[in-house]
């Protein structure tokens, strides 16, 4: 389980830190790919919930285009990735580019329960204002609306 938000800096090898809390469910090995929706992010999966939804993909018609380029999207850009002995995992070039981060600037870790979001600070800025006029606005109705 994921949850919180943690800083980072992205150092002088293209490392991010991992928060210790999050490491024993990563244990067995995990996966950095693009994220989708809103805003550029990183999507960090452990091995295992990225087969799961790996799975889904694969029973999915693959003669439809649309389900092509989901494939495409999908695998192209996954990493996976082992971190080292203190936690530290490298960011390849593709996935730096995605979120738009240099060597010394600050990311934001966040956690999604499932999976890992990671933001350029930037970019995690702009998505709390966002969220937060939404929740403000309308967060009762979202809530309602899916049932939680």
């Amino acid at each position: 389980m994921f949850v919180n938000i943690y800083q980072h800096t992205l150092d002088s090898k293209h490392r991010i830190m991992l928060p210790a809390k999050y490491l024993p469910a990563l244990a067995a090995g995990l996966i950095v790919t693009k994220g989708v929706g809103a805003g550029k992010s990183l999507w960090i999966f452990s091995k295992d919930e990225f087969d799961t939804r790996t799975k889904k993909i694969l029973a999915l018609p693959i003669m439809n285009q649309e389900v092509q380029q989901l494939r495409r999207f999908w695998f192209a850009n996954a990493v996976e990735v082992v971190p080292d002995s203190q936690g530290r995992i490298v960011l390849d070039e593709n996935l730096r580019q995605h979120i738009g981060v240099n060597i010394g600037d600050k990311l934001a870790l966040v956690g999604s329960y499932d999976y890992i979001e990671v933001f350029s600070e930037t970019e995690w800025k702009k998505q709390q204002i966002e969220l937060n006029a939404l929740m403000e606005k309308d967060g009762v109705a979202v809530f309602t609306k899916y049932g939680v």
